[in-house]
């Protein structure tokens, strides 16, 4: 209720409060949260993707190919550095 009025943080925002924490220390946000997001969270390049699709936008990668990678366990900076420049 007090989320309506604008009092307290949406439920779906508070699952992401250790993306807000990452922001407040220096990371960078690419794309938009919102109750959908499962962020994508690059530590080697201090930045956050708001979701895999902008992730793989980003970079011009296969989107079904970088799902199929960070759902495996890849992190980001090592899907970056598994493809040439």
């Amino acid at each position: 209720m007090e989320a309506a009025f604008g009092i307290d943080k949406p439920k779906w925002l508070k699952k992401l409060s250790n993306i807000e924490n990452l922001i407040n220390k220096g990371y960078k946000l690419t794309g938009e949260l919102n109750a959908q997001s499962k962020p994508v969270i690059d530590k080697k390049n201090k930045e956050i993707f708001s979701s895999v699709k902008i992730f793989s936008k980003t970079y011009r990668f296969d989107y079904t190919t970088i799902a199929a990678e960070i759902k495996s366990g890849l992190e980001p900076a090592e899907i970056i550095s598994k493809r040439p420049d």
